[in-house]
């Protein structure tokens, strides 16, 4: 990093005409800080905020697919099941008249087979 002599700022803030006393510490300060650095760092850290948002921005726009996407695969299983419990329950009920029409059958069989012929 490239730094300015303490004397060539001392010289030039006296030419700006500023007291030579306050050009000295002014001189002292800004010699103790890379040029350089105050160029390129903030824009960095500018840059990396704005990177570190931008994940996280996109982290959570992914996290929200991803639950709408189980969303929508919870709701048809949700919507399987409710059909699944429809579809038993037609089934008890067909084999609950199946079941009182094979009584039914058996007892004329029974009635038919005790009658005199």
């Amino acid at each position: 990093m490239a730094t300015v002599s303490t004397e060539r700022l001392r010289s030039a803030l006296e030419r700006a005409g500023v007291q030579p006393d306050d050009a000295a510490a002014l001189a002292e300060a800004a010699a103790r800080r890379p040029l350089a650095q105050r160029d390129w760092l903030a824009p960095l850290l500018a840059a990396a905020l704005l990177g570190l948002l931008g994940w996280i921005a996109l982290s959570i726009h992914e996290m929200n697919a991803r639950l709408g996407v189980v969303e929508t695969r919870l709701i048809a299983v949700e919507e399987g099941q409710a059909k699944l419990q429809d579809g038993q329950a037609k089934l008890e009920a067909g084999q609950a008249q199946a079941s009182a029409e094979r009584r039914a059958l058996e007892r004329k069989v029974d009635d038919l087979a005790r009658r005199p012929r």
